[in-house]
């Protein structure tokens, strides 16, 4: 999953309709903090491009049409920024958060596109 979470708008690539993975957005405690990092994939088979399917292609399209409205900044981590999926105030959502988000921002379609999605990046 934090492939998916950290997946920035540079990652997706619409002409050619594909999705590089080349890195994971993880959350975890640091000297009693609570904060984003980058991971690199551990293996080769990690770094990977997969295809877009279309209606992840629509709404990432409508993501990417509101994000231009609202003018959001995103947090830089570890020298990524501009992630996808983000907070109102510009923050990567957490694993925490994505359901909140799936189940009051996006419809029951999203989420089984997302979890799609999930699925794709496992294999």
């Amino acid at each position: 999953m934090g492939e998916i979470l950290g997946m920035t708008w540079n990652d997706i690539d619409f002409k050619n309709n594909t999705i590089c993975i080349n890195h994971t957005l993880g959350y975890n405690s640091f000297d009693g903090k609570m904060r984003f990092f980058i991971n690199k994939p551990k293996t080769k088979a990690g770094n990977r491009e997969i295809p877009m399917l279309k209606d992840v292609r629509e709404i990432l399209l409508k993501m990417r049409e509101e994000r231009h409205k609202t003018k959001v900044k995103t947090a830089v981590i570890d020298g990524y920024t501009d992630f996808v999926f983000v907070t109102r105030t510009g923050n990567p959502i957490s694993y925490v958060n994505l359901n909140h988000l799936i189940n009051n921002k996006y419809s029951y379609r999203t989420e089984k596109i997302i979890r799609n999605v999930q699925k794709k990046v496992r294999e």
